[in-house]
């Protein structure tokens, strides 16, 4: 389970994920929604991860679950852009009706659910991704690419050399700037 909090703005948080995480993110945050507040929603996913750290952080305040609701729906509104033609998210269809609220948070207030217990929270997750990111089999992408933020070796054999054809055996990944 996790979220990957890189801002304290939900919209700039769902911006900064690749399409793969993005997926998974729509599902565990509503699965962690699910689990600390299942009074709250119309139709929730079954408990999972009960002692989760970050189960354990919104149960803490109803401001870490309006934050979270408006992450969730801020994700489902990123993946609309990226994909217009796709068809509703299937947990986007079962939590359309979940109300947020007002939040005020400071990036003190969320959790570091990362190995990166001495970076600052947002710089951590940020740090997590990119982590995460060196070790995928495929690059990430993103709409409206901007911005080099990581390079990576590729192999002298593998499909992704023989598609950039005379291009140097090391390409940068581009993404939306942190």
């Amino acid at each position: 389970m996790q979220l990957f909090i890189t801002n304290i703005n939900p919209k700039i948080c769902a911006k900064h994920l690749d399409d793969l995480r993005l997926n998974k993110i729509i599902v565990e945050s509503a699965q962690l929604l699910s689990t600390a507040y299942p009074e709250l929603i119309d139709k929730p996913y079954k408990p999972t991860h009960v002692n989760h750290p970050l189960v354990k952080w919104l149960l803490k305040s109803r401001m870490h679950y309006f934050w979270t609701v408006d992450y969730l729906k801020a994700l489902c509104d990123e993946r609309k852009t990226r994909f217009p033609n796709c068809k509703l998210h299937k947990t986007e269809e079962r939590f359309k009706s979940i109300q947020s609220g007002d939040w005020v948070l400071e990036e003190h207030d969320f959790h570091n659910c990362t190995p990166y217990k001495n970076l600052p929270t947002f710089e951590a997750y940020r740090k997590t991704l990119i982590t995460k990111w060196k070790g995928d089999k495929k690059s990430p992408t993103w709409g409206g690419l901007t911005k080099v933020i990581l390079k990576r070796s590729l192999k002298s054999n593998s499909s992704q050399q023989k598609k950039l054809g005379r291009l140097s055996k090391t390409h940068y990944l581009i993404c939306s700037a942190f």
